[in-house]
């Protein structure tokens, strides 16, 4: 006899994997980012579904389907404006009754923290705006005097810094004379250029002198002339004020040239300027600041430190980059100040 045994049990359950196995990822807030998951094996009815604090922020491209090999499901997870810190939760995929668990982690954070940036040096520099007259030297109660055996003379000086050079408007010399003999002519130099040459009596005497003529080093000299056919005499004058000025009108900007890259260009988001601000005239006149003839900044800025950002102009207008740009500074009234460590960071998403 012959006895026959039967087993009866349930099949095999269905293997699957996952890749990833766990996902951890930083997203700005209000923004998304997107995963893929390949689910690999056989199986039917396979469900995905977030779970824990970030189960609302998770959608599938493709859910509730028979597995036969590979499918590749595109996760989309998308931070709420509001959202800010670390959240943890979960993607489970559901087959046959079984559950396989991917462990997610968000670090939500504001955009400006997960932007790119790079640092332009700027350096040091300073911009003005001059309006005004500066004597450059002068003396009190001094008498010059020459004959044909001696001579006593006088001499200014007057220094102007290479870069208010363009500036100089004109020059002058103001003189008073209190008295004189008139015998010979009153005669100025300016940088071994004569200026003047002309008998004058006693009183206010001003003599002009052309821009061309200023340097950055100066020297006038003031001298009397021969006495002419009183060989035996000496001209003389007598002065009881003389001052050498110059006046200075204009501005003197400052404009840096940098390069941007495709990326920083294609996917800017602001720049950031600073610096610190050293030997300002006070009160500070209002500062322009253009980025490609474009104004970002049209305003009196802080006495010590500058930090602000700019996204458009100050129209509301977008910025238009390129490859090589240009940011100016000036100011259009009577101003001077000194920028140290300038610093243009652009901040640019991936």
């Amino acid at each position: 006899m012959i006895i026959l045994l039967l087993a009866w049990g349930a099949p095999p359950t269905p293997i699957i994997s996952v890749e990833p196995t766990s996902i951890a990822a930083s997203i700005a807030n209000g923004t998304s980012k997107i995963f893929y998951i390949n689910i690999t094996g056989t199986a039917t009815n396979v469900f995905l579904s977030g779970r824990g604090a970030i189960a609302n922020w998770i959608s599938f491209d493709k859910n509730n389907f028979n597995l036969t090999g590979t499918v590749t499901v595109r996760t989309i997870i998308t931070a709420p404006s509001s959202a800010n810190g670390t959240y943890s939760g979960s993607i489970v995929i559901n087959y046959n009754g079984e559950n396989l668990t991917i462990p997610v982690t968000i670090n939500v954070a504001t955009a400006q923290l997960l932007l790119n940036s790079r640092a332009i040096n700027l350096g040091n520099f300073s911009i003005s705006y001059t309006n005004l007259s500066r004597v450059l030297d002068s003396r009190d109660n001094v008498e010059i005097s020459r004959s044909y055996l001696s001579e006593w003379y006088l001499t200014l000086t007057g220094q102007i810094d290479e870069s208010k050079l363009p500036l100089v408007k004109n020059g002058k010399i103001s003189l008073v004379i209190d008295a004189t003999n008139s015998y010979g002519p009153l005669m100025v130099f300016v940088n071994d250029v004569e200026v003047f040459n002309k008998k004058v009596g006693p009183g206010f005497v001003e003599i002009p002198i052309s821009p061309q003529l200023i340097k950055s080093s100066n020297i006038v000299k003031v001298v009397a002339g021969t006495p002419g056919l009183r060989f035996w005499a000496s001209t003389v004058y007598r002065i009881r004020s003389i001052n050498f000025s110059v006046s200075f009108e204009g501005a003197v900007a400052k404009e840096i040239s940098f390069s941007l890259n495709k990326s920083e260009i294609d996917n800017f988001d602001h720049f950031q300027l600073l610096f610190r601000l050293v030997n300002c005239m006070l009160p500070p006149s209002e500062l322009f600041i253009e980025i490609n003839d474009q104004i970002v900044f049209a305003q009196r800025p802080p006495l010590t430190f500058f930090n602000e950002t700019f996204r458009k102009d100050v129209l509301g207008n977008k910025l238009y980059l390129g490859e090589n740009n240009t940011i100016r500074f000036s100011f259009e009234k009577e101003g001077y100040c000194e920028m140290a460590n300038a610093l243009l960071i652009v901040f640019y998403s991936s």
